[in-house]
This record gives C-alpha cells, structure tokens and sequence, in this order.
C-alpha cells in the first residue's frame, strides 16, 4: 500500500501496439539512462530527438503497460485493491478488435473514479460532442493528438500527477473536517443528552419536598390541634431545606462548570481547619445514623499549610455528606497524608465502612446524576450531583477524584493537593 502522504507517480499506457509503450517509457523513464537515446522510431513518433533534462530530485514515474481495454480494467482494479493506484492513464482511442478508448475510459471510472485521462488520437473517428457526450467530467480527461512530442508528455504526465496528489490531499482533509464535524456532532448530542436526563431527574427530585409543602401548608389550613399544627411546620421547613440542598448543588455545579470558581490560597492549620470542615450539619446527621466521624493526620505532615482552602472544603463536604448518606453503621473517616516526595503536596481520603459499590458501579457513578439503586434513590435524597460537582470542583485547582470501593466493605474517595508548606507550629 503507497503511503497517502508520497506523491503518486504510476501511470498506466493504454495502446494496443507494444512499441508505443517504449516510446513511453523512453521518454518518462527519466531515471533510466536509456531515456536519454531516444531512437529512430521516437524520433518518428514524437517529432523530436531532443534529450529530456535529468533531475535527480524528482520522484520518478512508475509505468504500467495494457495492450487492451478489457486488460486495462483489471490492472486498474487490482492497483486499487492493492490500495495502490495510478495516478494517469494515457489512452489511446483505437484498440481493435476490443473496447476502444470511450469504452475502456467509463469502465475504468466506474473503478476508480479519481484517475486522470490522457486521450490519445491520431485520427477523427470520434467527434469532439461524441466524446464530450461521452465523459461528462470534463475536469478528468485532455485529448492529445498524434504526432505529439516528448515536452507535450512530459509536461501532461507531471501535471496530471500533480493534480492527482493535489485532490487526493484536498479528499483526506474534507474526509478529517467530515470526522471532526461527526465527533463534535456526537458530542453535542452526548451533552444535550446527558443535560436532558438531568433536567428530567431534577425536575422529579425537586417536586418529591415541593409537594411535601404544598402538603403541609394545605393542612396548616384547616382546623387542627396545636401540636399538629407545630409537627406540619416543622415537616413543611424539613422539606424547604431539602428544596434548598437541591436547588444549592445545581448552581454549584453550573458554577464550578462555567470557570466561575476562584481558588482562594490561605493559610489553614490543618488539624483545627479540619475540625471546622466537620461543621454542625455533618456531625447532627452522622449522630443520628451513629457513625464516628474521625480526623486521621500522618504525624509526617506538618501542621500549617497554604492551600486552594474553599475549593478543597467544599470537595470534603460533598465526599464527607455521601459517605454519611450511605453508611448504616461504622466510621466516616478524613485522613491526609503526604503525596509524593515533595512534603507540600498533600493526599487527602475520605473514607466510610458503608454499602460499598460493585466495579460495576463505580463505573457507573462516573456519570453525572446517575443513581445506583432506586430504592436509594427513595431512602436518601439527591440528585446524584455530588460526585460529579466534587469531580468539576477538582478539575479547577488540576487535581482529579479517584474512587475505590468494596461491596458491603466500603467506599475510599481521595484527591491530591498542591499547597504551599507554612511554618511548623
């Protein structure tokens, strides 16, 4: 097979006298020496005896040679299966007793519809309106007459193959711009895909606790006892805080998406920043499911740090509240340790003794508002946002999430951090 990027110099002589074909040659094998002792009968064919200038630079041309139309098709064809094909094909009009130069050029075409015609005619058996008639692509076929002289085809047979090599890289730059359009299509179509499902699924979650409070606001209207009364308020502003959770997660998600997040660099000492992570929300809610909220950090690292704080906070929140979300039991843990060799680098993990995910899940979750389970669905509220927000959140200071897990053992969110080492304290 030819490389697409090298220039196609394969031509094909198409006559049924043989010694026209070395007269071909004699003239176009310019590589050859012989080509410069151009005989007697070139002499008489082309007019000329005059030498062809060598140049060494040139790539030179590759000659093929059919006496008949017919044996023509078949060369033309196997140079295309062979992902090879010729770039010109000098046709000579007469070729009896088969195909003459009309027939064998549409056949050829109906194989290979980019190879460049060289008619070539010594005598008026065909009108100029029946050949025109005949070969419609005008932009493919010259005729020459004969006599016709070395220069005439030379001349014809590297600007041919110029043209040949011009439109195959034109074909492979339209066929790229085709495949970009396609990818770029595909994508379009992923996002406004993926942008469907979750105006769908956050349309459903968001009706489940506005309802909840059109509920209880309907039964604050009638007459009930005061203790009711109290119990519907409390559940009405149970549901409005949730509404608010939903509402919250989908502008910091358009948010960190839309470069609108500012990493802010302050200086934080680790143990105590951490502690104010776990603020009053997290601990009410991990006491209610029992759970153990643990700080582990690695007595290797110091104490004092300046690093992307508000960035890193809001990624431990959103690990910290789905670990708690689903863990029935055990300890939801925050552990930080060195990353890498460099000490101001920093490996942060948040890790639970919860459901755990199969590895089909974790694949799963990797989809933006994906739900694992219905029934989770059910039991715990969301919108299946908080991966994918801790995910974009990361992608603004040029960290990534990784995430392992094990059925019924658990789930290990972690993240590295480039800071800056403050003073140990």
């Amino acid at each position: 097979m030819s490389d697409l990027l090298s220039p196609n110099k394969r031509i094909l002589l198409v006559d049924d006298n043989p010694s026209i074909h070395e007269d071909f040659k004699r003239v176009l094998w310019r590589d050859n020496s012989k080509a410069r002792d151009l005989d007697a009968d070139a002499a008489a064919l082309f007019g000329y005896n005059e030498e062809v200038d060598d140049d060494s630079d040139e790539v030179p041309f590759e000659l093929d040679s059919a006496l008949q139309g017919e044996e023509a098709l078949d060369k033309v064809k196997a140079a295309c299966e062979a992902g090879n094909p010729y770039a010109v094909a000098f046709v000579d009009m007469r070729m009896p007793p088969g195909w003459d130069g009309l027939k064998t050029i549409e056949e050829i075409w109906r194989v290979d519809s980019n190879i460049q015609i060289v008619i070539c005619t010594a005598y008026s058996d065909r009108s100029w309106k029946e050949i025109q008639r005949s070969l419609t692509e005008r932009d493919r076929w010259l005729v020459v007459k004969k006599p016709f002289d070395q220069i005439e085809v030379v001349q014809l047979a590297h600007a041919l193959t110029n043209k040949w090599d011009l439109k195959k890289a034109a074909d492979l730059r339209m066929e790229g711009l085709e495949q970009i359009v396609a990818s770029r299509t595909e994508q379009l179509t992923a996002a406004l895909q993926t942008n469907s499902d979750f105006l769908n699924h956050v349309s459903h979650e968001m009706l489940t606790p506005m309802n909840g409070i059109f509920g209880y606001l309907d039964l604050l209207s009638e007459p009930n006892p005061e203790s009711e009364k109290i119990e519907y308020v409390s559940e009405a502003r149970e549901c409005s805080e949730q509404l608010l959770r939903l509402v919250n997660r989908v502008l910091a998600y358009n948010e960190a998406g839309s470069d609108e997040v500012n990493p802010v660099n302050i200086a934080v000492e680790l143990n105590a920043w951490l502690e104010g992570v776990l603020d009053e929300d997290l601990r009410k809610s991990a006491a209610e499911r029992k759970l153990s909220l643990e700080i582990d950090i690695d007595p290797a690292i110091r104490n004092q740090y300046h690093l992307p704080a508000n960035v890193v906070e809001k990624v431990l929140l959103l690990l910290l509240e789905n670990s708690i979300k689903f863990t029935r039991a055990g300890v939801v843990e925050i552990s930080v340790q060195p990353s890498g060799k460099d000490p101001s680098n920093l490996f942060f993990k948040v890790s639970d003794t919860g459901t755990g995910l199969t590895p089909e899940q974790v694949e799963l979750v990797k989809i933006p508002f994906t739900q694992i389970d219905s029934s989770l669905t059910r039991s715990n509220d969301g919108i299946g946002i908080g991966l994918p927000l801790a995910r974009r959140l990361l992608k603004v200071i040029g960290s990534s999430l990784e995430l392992e897990s094990l059925e019924n053992e658990g789930t290990c969110a972690s993240f590295h951090v480039t800071s800056v080492l403050g003073e140990k304290i």
